[in-house]
């Protein structure tokens, strides 16, 4: 599996005044473009339905802020803090995630493509109803997240922490857990979620508790 990164450019222009830009975006309908913000620091504002291309974050914090119904193409996010904001059916195509905290985001019913999270702190996150295409979840943890009726297309998780993640009907054929910890995956009574996964000895017999399977 390929996943397309970001097409960003080798110098973005440095801005700090993001909350006029973006306010302005929002109320005008364009596009908020080509820039490298730093060091931001919200709470509780409102970013709803504005177009994001072609931006980095680093070292910025969104903290219980709204993107509801934006758009995300080309982005970077680096060492930031996005806990408890509102992504609820935005889009997403061609963005990476580094060392990104966004314990108990919502991303439920979001169409999101060519994604990239490496070593993020995604606990309790939501993603719900979502369709998810081309993603790989490296070294990240999902511990006690959603990801109920979602529909997965070459996803991927390497390494990462899945305990506890509510997998109700959420099919998991051809995804690779072997590398994962998937204590307490929370599946339909009939286990069909877990169907063509793909998992080591140990996690057998630990899905085999599900069963009723008592392993010697």
């Amino acid at each position: 599996m390929t996943i397309t990164t970001p097409n960003l450019p080798p110098f973005l222009e440095e801005d700090d005044n993001f909350l006029a830009l973006a306010l302005q975006a929002q109320l005008s309908e364009t596009v908020l473009e080509e820039k490298h913000f730093k060091n931001l620091q919200f709470s509780g504002e409102d970013f709803s339905r504005i177009d994001f291309q072609t931006i980095i974050f680093e070292n910025c914090r969104f903290d219980h802020c709204t993107f509801y119904k934006s758009n995300f193409i080309d982005l970077q996010f680096s060492h930031c803090d996005l806990s408890n904001s509102n992504f609820t059916e935005s889009y997403f195509n061609r963005c990476r995630y580094d060392d990104v905290k966004a314990i108990g985001a919502n991303f439920s019913q979001i169409t999101a493509n060519h994604l990239f999270f490496a070593a993020c702190n995604l606990k309790y996150v939501n993603f719900d109803e979502s369709k998810l295409s081309f993603i790989h979840f490296g070294q990240t943890t999902l511990e006690q997240g959603n990801l109920q009726s979602c529909k997965l297309k070459s996803v991927a998780f390497d390494e990462c922490t899945l305990n506890g993640v509510n997998c109700f009907k959420t099919t998991l054929k051809g995804l690779d857990l072997t590398t994962c910890l998937i204590d307490g995956l929370s599946v339909s009574d009939d286990f069909r979620e877990l169907k063509g996964v793909k998992v080591n000895a140990l996690q057998a017999v630990e899905l085999a508790k599900l069963l009723g399977v008592v392993v010697k």
